[in-house]
Order: C-alpha cells, then structure tokens, then sequence
C-alpha cells in the first residue's frame, strides 16, 4: 500500500474543502513568484517564499513577525515589529491582489 502524498486542507468560507499536495505547492509557488503580480516585487516574494515553506516544513505555528522580519526580510536582531511595519506590510501587499 503506497503512503499518501503529504495534503494540505483549507476550508473556505463556503466550507468547501480544498486539499492541495505539498508537492503541488512546491511545484506552484517559482509561477506564482514568477508571475506579474511578484516579478519586480522582491520583498513580496520574499515574504511569500518564507511563509510558504514555513509552513510546508511543518512550522508553520512558529510564524512571527519578528522572526519574518529578522530571518526573511534581513531586519537584524535588533528589529522591533511595533517600530517598523516591513512585515505587515510586506503581508498586505502580497496578499491584496489576490485574496
């Protein structure tokens, strides 16, 4: 009996479940990078990029914005998230054109 691919479910507002392959995602997120909405954009790709394999690595859960701000976006340690909004703004940018 063959394992199943690692899935991720999302439920929409419609409570609709989509279920996605890890490896779907993986091969999606270099066209999305890619795409026109992220081709010059490269804090959003960035910020994309990170979040997504966060999650696929399975930590996900330790997402914060002072880590996206020092590990992703190069902010150094001494960041301060309630100084400096690179990583809320960094989310709402790229998340405006397609959610």
């Amino acid at each position: 009996m063959e394992a199943e691919p690692d899935v991720i479910t999302h439920e929409t507002d419609q409570q609709q479940k989509l279920e996605i392959s890890e490896d779907e995602i993986r091969e999606e997120l270099p066209r999305v990078l890619g795409s026109h909405t992220f081709r010059f954009a490269h804090g959003q790709q960035t910020f994309l990029k990170y979040t997504v394999q966060e999650v696929l690595a399975a930590r996900g859960y330790l997402i914060k914005e002072y880590l996206i701000g020092t590990e992703a976006l190069g902010r150094g340690e001494a960041f301060d998230p309630r100084l400096d909004p690179i990583v809320r703004t960094q989310a709402r940018k790229s998340t405006s054109g397609w959610l």
